[in-house]
């Protein structure tokens, strides 16, 4: 402790230390660096004002000597060189780089040098001088980036009249000379620029005469720079600038010399003074932080250690709970992946008993109807099996199952001598092994099935939440896969039933209707020979009616099979022509009686087929009967069949009559599906035929659709695939 305390002051003496330095140390450099910008930022404007004094030098010298040319006699004819024309000394005239003499309509007379232009009468310095009679100084662009300064002044007669105009070129190189001796540091440099912005001297020539779009430069023509750093071609510079002599800004008021210097080397001793005093108070703080952290490490060494201790227990506790939870979620599986009801008990049981680690594993259901409690399996770890039992329970015996089934709760003792709910049976308990206790009701929707019952012997178990948590969702899952198994026992004995009633109603209802078909037939016979149409024809309908019963139970019977998947397709060669004309003659009497005319469009060439030609006739007479049933008196049906270029043959049955709503054009061929009638406006079941026609058509490999418009009628296409048809 004593330690702590010594290293904690020395930190605080080091800190009180340091950060009177620190605040010293900026304060310092920022002085000096502001000192050090107002000395180099008068360096710059010292030089600025210097460069701009000799440049204005040489364009007074230039603009004072031509008008001391032009004002000066020259005697003699225009012919004579103009050297020899000159008054004074021979080379007064060499300031120049060119001299020329030039005529009031622009022609050159004479000059220094041979001249490139024989004209200068469309020159704007010329007009000007020539019609205000004035001197000037111009600006002449050659080819870029050459440039010349032009003097010009008019040589007048005693009458005032122009005789000539003398002009004197100077190039820019004289002013680049002088730029180019203009430096400061190793980056400081000067340029020349005029108000539009363009450079017209500059260190680099590759930007001469080149305009700069800067806000660095529109404060220069602002004359607004200050003291402090501008970026200027990607860079931090200072600067100063200066106008021409007030002499030269009578002749050129608009050129500005900017004298310019990198910060980085302006401040360059400040940075690096800086850089070391960051260093050095760097150093001084890591130190610090040093010690901060080797007395914290001595501090929480020992917490840290303990720390460790209990991550790797919780680590531990973690794992096992993991695997549990692992274990847990294989054998979920394995009991929810079976619907034998005695195997999920037996999976049960032994599941929870294993996951938490019990002596005894008990799963007891409630009996329907009677209410009891009766014990089924028993799980016991010292025989590492799960056994069959079937033991009714007494529940005032129990008051921890009575517990669960009242509260529907688990119920949780971890000392049964101990525990008020099982003082009642202490008497029992003293001579028991028994010591801890879980029972967890199986409960679905609120329904208690049964309960889970866990049980320790001679130790008494300390239960953590964990353990009940694991308790609950074993039993809830149980409880799952338990009512899935009990549905699936139900659902099989469900469905036998239905088949037995089905088989024994078809069984029961064909028999007479073969009875009445038979005696039909054999009126019929007799009534025929006798000519008595009108009886034949009512006994016709009678057959009609017989043969439609008897095709519906069939269909029954059939939809039935095909769903079991018990059907067995008789299946023969059967010409198609002969199939088709076997279900048209079943409707010929019944569509003139309904004034139908019913038309077959059969092909001479139409192939055989290999299906079930009873099944097939029946698909043909339900779409037909359709057609009939709901196509009015003077409608048409018309039965098509052609072979494809694939195979298949395609069956095609049309009806004038009135036609499938939309929205029900996708169901009509679903099992009871109910239909709007439009002539009702109420909803009618279609029955099984076109659910069987599916199913047929199917187990034949084929299709069938439908294609509607209403008030139009409808078409119905059934497809033999390819491998059914016998070329």
């Amino acid at each position: 402790m004593k330690e702590n305390s010594r290293t904690q002051v020395k930190i605080f003496f080091l800190l009180m230390g340091l950060l009177p330095l620190l605040s010293a140390s900026l304060l310092f450099l920022s002085i000096t660096k502001n000192t050090l910008k107002e000395t180099t930022h008068r360096s710059l404007q010292i030089l600025a004002e210097s460069v701009a004094k000799d440049i204005s030098q040489i364009v007074l010298w230039g603009y004072t000597d031509i008008q001391h040319l032009a004002y000066s006699s020259l005697p003699g004819s225009a012919d004579i060189s103009l050297a020899a024309k000159m008054p004074g000394k021979p080379g007064f005239y060499r300031f120049y780089d060119q001299l020329l003499l030039v005529n009031p309509e622009g022609k050159v007379i004479t000059s220094t040098l041979s001249s490139g232009l024989e004209s200068y009468a469309d020159q704007s310095w010329f007009r000007k001088v020539k019609e205000e009679k004035v001197s000037m100084v111009a600006l002449h662009f050659l080819e870029p980036p050459q440039a010349v300064l032009i003097f010009a002044a008019p040589v007048l007669d005693s009458g005032n009249n122009i005789r000539y105009i003398l002009e004197g070129q100077i190039g820019l190189k004289r002013i680049w000379e002088i730029i180019d001796k203009a430096r400061i540091g190793h980056s400081g440099y000067t340029m020349l620029i005029d108000k539009t912005g363009r450079v017209l001297a500059h260190p680099d020539k590759k930007i001469i005469l080149k305009f700069l779009d800067s806000p660095f430069l529109k404060k220069v023509l602002q004359n607004d720079l200050k003291i402090t750093s501008y970026t200027l071609q990607g860079t931090e510079v200072l600067a100063a600038s200066s106008l021409l002599t007030s002499e030269a800004r009578d002749i050129f008021p608009d050129w500005y010399v900017v004298a310019v210097q990198s910060e980085n080397e302006a401040f360059a001793v400040i940075k690096a003074v800086e850089s070391w005093t960051w260093i050095m108070l760097g150093t001084g703080l890591f130190f610090v932080a040093m010690q901060v952290l080797e007395s914290y490490a001595k501090n929480l060494k020992r917490p840290v250690q303990d720390r460790i201790l209990e991550l790797e227990a919780e680590r531990e506790k973690a794992k096992n709970q993991a695997q549990k939870l692992a274990t847990l979620n294989d054998i979920v599986q394995m009991i929810s992946s079976t619907l034998d009801l005695e195997e999920v008990l037996r999976l049960a049981v032994t599941t929870a008993g294993e996951i938490l680690e019990a002596d005894q594993g008990v799963l007891m259901l409630i009996e329907k109807g009677s209410g009891y409690i009766r014990s089924k399996y028993e799980y016991q770890q010292s025989k590492s099996q799960t056994e069959l039992i079937n033991i009714q329970i007494s529940l005032e015996l129990y008051p921890e199952l009575k517990k669960a089934l009242q509260t529907q709760k688990p119920v949780i003792v971890s000392d049964v001598r101990k525990d008020p709910l099982m003082r009642e049976v202490g008497h029992l308990l003293a001579k028991s092994e028994v010591r801890s206790v879980m029972v967890f009701p199986l409960i679905l929707e609120e329904k208690i099935l049964g309960l889970l019952v866990l049980r320790w012997h001679e130790r008494i178990r300390v239960f953590k939440r964990e353990d009940i948590y694991l308790g609950e969702t074993i039993a809830n899952q149980i409880a799952i896969a338990l009512n899935n198994a009990q549905l699936f026992i139900e659902g099989r004995k469900q469905e036998q039933m239905k088949s037995e009633v089905i088989s024994m109603t078809v069984h029961d209802l064909k028999t007479p209707l073969v009875a009445i078909i038979g005696f039909s037939e054999l009126l019929m016979r007799i009534l025929s020979k006798e000519n008595r149409i009108q009886e034949e024809r009512y006994l016709r309908n009678i057959l009609y009616y017989a043969n439609f019963l008897l095709g519906m139970i069939q269909d029954t019977l059939g939809v039935h099979k095909m769903e079991e998947g018990t059907l067995k397709l008789q299946e023969k060669t059967v010409p198609l022509p002969l199939l088709i004309q076997s279900v048209v003659g079943q409707f010929e009497v019944l569509a003139e009686q309904e004034g139908i005319t019913l038309m077959t469009q059969i092909p001479d060439h139409l192939p055989s087929v290999w299906v079930d030609d009873q099944i097939f006739i029946r698909v043909m007479a339900n779409v037909l009967h359709n057609g009939i049933k709901h196509t009015p008196r003077g409608g048409k049906i018309v039965l098509q069949a052609e072979k494809q270029e694939n195979g298949e043959i395609y069956i095609k049955i049309q009806d004038t009559g009135m036609g499938i709503p939309a929205t029900y054009l996708d169901k009509i061929f679903d099992k009871y599906i109910q239909v709007e009638s439009r002539k009702t406006r109420s909803e009618i079941s279609v029955g099984l035929g076109l659910y069987f026609c599916k199913l047929a058509m199917e187990a034949h490999g084929g299709r069938i659709w439908a294609e509607s418009q209403e008030g139009k009628g409808s078409i119905f296409y059934l497809t033999i695939p390819p491998n059914r048809v016998i070329s």
